[in-house]
């Protein structure tokens, strides 16, 4: 554990303790406890702004004791997957959002990295298995484990989270009059480089599904149908 981290808990504790979600939520005015008290507070407006001020003050502690412990965000410096190097360079701020975003959970013990699990994992047993999914045998990675036992493919998002997803316009889609939700789920194809070149140009190298519109962070997180995903260690 950083000495950063009960600092950084204590921030977290305080946005949650300011949000609409806990700060006068009166969609739980009638949720109480034994004594007869809401547990969702029922603040008016000047205590939940005195409450944001709170985690304000608490967050830029816990950022400048990150900062003093060598604690930063994470940037990818390290050298691109092999497949990945001439999409880089005809797309490379996306696909540096996207390596930034992708490895930030898979290089141990980057400067992100404030409180991690040290433990090993022996076996298949682990939660990895459970989310991993089949690739195809011919796509050449080598030593590729592409067993039951190692891809289980039990754990997987809903359509629901998938919704939550904000669009490239950093707004919730029902809020994005831009955002078709009609066609939210079509297949999208990006041409290759050689018949349209221009066309989806900034999303090279980013594998997509019916989330060109959505924002790049997505893309890290949900494993869609037919998708294969890389992993640099």
């Amino acid at each position: 554990m950083k000495p950063s981290t009960p600092a950084i808990v204590k921030a977290r504790v305080l946005l949650y303790r300011a949000s609409p979600f806990y700060s006068g939520n009166d969609d739980y005015n009638d949720f109480l406890d034994w004594d007869g008290k809401p547990f969702f507070p029922q603040d008016d407006a000047a205590t939940t702004k005195a409450k944001w001020g709170d985690a304000v003050k608490a967050v830029n502690e816990a950022l400048t004791l990150c900062e003093a412990n060598g604690v930063e965000m994470y940037h990818f410096e390290k050298r691109m997957l092999p497949d990945d190097v001439e999409d880089a360079k005809e797309n490379p701020v996306n696909m540096q959002i996207l390596y930034d975003l992708r490895m930030v959970i898979c290089d141990q013990w980057n400067k992100e990295m404030i409180w991690a699990n040290s433990n090993a994992v022996a076996g298949d047993d682990d939660l990895g298995s459970d989310g991993n999914m089949f690739i195809p045998s011919d796509y050449g990675f080598v030593g590729l484990i592409n067993t039951i036992n190692a891809c289980r493919q039990v754990l997987g998002a809903t359509c629901k989270v998938l919704e939550r997803y904000y669009t490239k316009n950093g707004l919730p889609i029902d809020e994005d009059y831009s955002f078709n939700r009609n066609t939210m789920y079509d297949l999208t194809v990006t041409p290759d480089s050689v018949t349209s070149p221009d066309e989806y140009k900034e999303m090279r190298g980013i594998l997509q599904s019916g989330t060109v519109s959505r924002v790049c962070v997505m893309l890290r997180c949900i494993l869609f149908q037919s998708s294969a995903w890389q992993i640099y260690t």
